[in-house]
């Protein structure tokens, strides 16, 4: 996975690569009032988030699952969140709404803890893919995810009142 900044002119200005020897990718990225950037996604073995220094890993629980990852507006890693079941999962769009929260969507199969924190906060498909929305504060604390049978979602938007629209299929 490679994270990659360029200015208003095309300029290059800070790329990283997180993520693990497995297939990886980022699916989705987006920046919030405070220019921070969200970026959502999938990696398939133990990968390392932060790309400094410390070491910020996440293990696969199935054959690949999702992450939502945030850093500051030079690239610096603030904080990552990943999310595992036995079946596929992954992060496919995200959005910062206009209270510093993060919301992401994707797929899940079967039973998925969507609390990246010590609480859990089951959401379950019975096997087959179901679509999800996370919701997150802009520290990765959850906040509520809601999980239903079959499909997958694509991406979304917040709008002034913080209602979520979501597209998938």
């Amino acid at each position: 996975i490679f994270i990659s900044i360029l200015d208003q002119n095309g300029l290059f200005v800070h790329a990283q690569s997180i993520g693990s020897i497995e297939r990886d990718y980022a699916s989705e990225v987006d920046t919030d009032a405070d220019n921070a950037i969200f970026v959502s996604g999938v990696y398939g073995g133990q990968a390392d988030f932060d790309f400094g220094p410390d070491i910020k890993l996440h293990d696969v629980v199935g054959n690949q699952d999702l992450f939502v990852l945030k850093l500051s507006m030079d690239g610096t890693f603030q904080w990552s969140a990943a999310q595992g079941s036995v079946g596929n999962d992954a992060a496919l769009g995200i959005v910062a709404d206009k209270e510093g929260n993060v919301v992401a969507t994707g797929y899940y199969g079967g039973t998925i803890d969507m609390d990246p924190g010590p609480g859990v906060a089951n959401i379950i498909s019975n096997g087959n893919t179901g679509v999800y929305v996370l919701k997150l504060t802009g520290n990765g604390e959850y906040l509520w995810a809601f999980g239903n049978e079959g499909g997958h979602g694509y991406d979304l938007a917040v709008d002034v009142l913080q209602n979520i629209y979501l597209t998938g299929s």
